[in-house]
């Protein structure tokens, strides 16, 4: 078993940068996006493209239906020579964030790591028991349990939790993200309350509530929106209330799609 290149589905993207204008002539510039950016507000009907919000609090955010970020996220912030973060959230398996420098990624988290590390060895059981032909995919099964007991000790194991903890950022590398020592430790410390939660499989973990809070750390808003869940609502136009939408949604703008949108399963 090998661990893949990077994790999910990431859903939203945002760059430290104030000048939209700059972001939207990148985004052309790749061919991201063709023609003039369209005001979502008021009201209309929208057709597939990034949405882009104004400067908050030195961040610009991105969103796009159907697609995952990364597969042109990372060119963006290279192309703006600035600094970018993605983040993915999955109830099943937990949130993600990468943290990027001009196009260079600095550091993956999957949180919690409980979460994450528990989820390698139960790959590695269910991969072993189908190559003896059993067929079985509930990891709470009693003879994937006993594999995993047994995969535990296994140095194969030991060096795919070591590649894992490599990847992680730390509280130093989140400095200027955060924009100072003080809001750095304050994510991290989200980050670890989180983990102590997880661990006792405490009802009161939530992996949104806790993604929203490490973000919020850092200034950026709005990490829950999933547009896909809206996306008949936008694309209709009917979304005169604003209730679930991101905060300051009317200033936010659609840069129609320029290349071929990829939808994932």
């Amino acid at each position: 078993m090998s661990l893949p290149e990077d994790y999910g589905c990431y859903q939203n993207g945002h760059v430290q940068f104030e000048d939209r204008d700059t972001v939207l002539r990148a985004l052309e510039r790749l061919e991201l996006s063709r023609g003039e950016a369209l005001d979502v507000w008021p009201a209309r009907s929208l057709p597939d493209g990034i949405f882009v919000s104004p400067p908050r609090n030195g961040w610009i955010s991105l969103w796009q239906a159907g697609a995952t970020l990364h597969d042109w996220f990372v060119e963006l912030t290279a192309t703006l020579e600035c600094r970018g973060v993605l983040f993915g959230n999955d109830d099943d398996a937990g949130w993600s964030v990468s943290l990027f420098q001009d196009g260079r990624r600095i550091g993956h988290c999957q949180m919690p790591f409980c979460w994450e590390e528990r989820g390698i060895l139960i790959g590695l059981a269910l991969e072993e028991l189908d190559e003896e032909g059993v067929e079985i995919t509930d990891p709470d099964h009693p003879r994937v349990r006993k594999v995993m007991k047994r995969l535990a000790n296994t140095e194969e194991y030991a060096q795919l939790l070591e590649e894992v903890r490599r990847l992680r950022f730390g509280e130093d590398e989140l400095i200027p993200f955060a924009g100072s020592e003080t809001a750095s430790r304050r994510a991290w410390r989200c980050i670890e309350t989180g983990e102590r939660f997880a661990r006792r499989d405490d009802a009161e973990y939530s992996v949104t509530e806790t993604q929203t809070r490490f973000a919020a750390c850092l200034g950026i808003l709005d990490t829950e929106w999933d547009p896909n869940l809206d996306l008949p609502l936008l694309q209709e136009g009917d979304y005169d209330d604003l209730e679930g939408l991101p905060a300051g949604f009317e200033e936010f703008v659609l840069a129609p799609s320029g290349r071929l949108t990829v939808f994932q399963d």
